[in-house]
């Protein structure tokens, strides 16, 4: 797949990908094309095509969700292209995510707690009431980190969540293996689980892609994935 001014996206065990700007993911109305096609359509709640090529949520409960045919196992990566116009104060912002039902499975997230930003990266089993959550800071308030473009990516190998930001490791931690075998969905915004603060998505966030792979990919992949879009999102 390639990108416009870097090297080609990653697209080795690429199991659900969609762009704002492909008139193949999104052509109007309220259905969203995974561009995999394995996924099938997304439907469309409060979500619109912002003026450069983005999903905007133009509610806190705006979303674009896919019922799931993929089984991700215990590798997996999740990527997601995203601005974020004003973080909900003391509360979070979801981006993408994977819940069943029970509210087991996994999901990248930007919250503001006491003055600084934060990432969340969620690997749990197929109920909430075992896994981990992994915060880390991303330093400053919030102000400071809305209106931008940025990349967000978490993997997870089986054994251990690592976060990157721009293409570079942010944090990794070790921990016991989480076994997801019901998810569900594939969530854009506000999603069906319950673990995320009140499931919602700030108004005024924007999705341009969002990538989901059955593996976790390497460090230079994920820098791979970084170049191949820095220069067409100006990052």
């Amino acid at each position: 797949m390639s990108a416009v001014g870097g090297p080609d996206l990653i697209t080795n065990n690429l199991v659900f990908h969609v762009d704002a700007s492909n008139p193949r993911c999104y052509s109007g109305g309220s259905i969203c094309r995974d561009l995999t096609n394995i996924n099938g359509n997304g439907t469309i709640t409060n979500v619109s095509l912002s003026s450069d090529k983005a999903f905007l949520m133009n509610s806190n409960g705006s979303s674009i969700s896919f019922l799931k045919a993929v089984n991700l196992a215990n590798n997996f990566t999740y990527s997601v292209v995203f601005y974020v116009d004003n973080i909900i104060t003391n509360d979070g912002t979801v981006l993408l995510t994977s819940f069943n039902d029970f509210y087991g499975g996994m999901g990248l997230a930007v919250y503001d707690a006491a003055s600084d930003v934060y990432g969340l990266w969620t690997a749990f089993t197929d109920n909430i009431s075992a896994g981990d959550e992994f915060t880390v800071s991303f330093g400053g308030s919030a102000p400071n980190f809305s209106r931008k473009i940025r990349i967000l990516t978490g993997t997870w190998n089986g054994t251990t969540c690592t976060f990157y930001l721009n293409g570079n490791k942010v944090d990794s931690r070790s921990q016991a293996p989480a076994i997801i075998s019901e998810q569900t969905y594939i969530d854009i915004g506000s999603n069906h689980g319950n673990y995320f603060p009140n499931n919602l998505t700030a108004a005024g966030t924007k999705i341009y892609q969002a990538s989901v792979y059955n593996r976790a990919l390497t460090d230079g992949e994920v820098l791979q994935n970084y170049n191949s879009l820095k220069t067409r999102y100006r990052i």
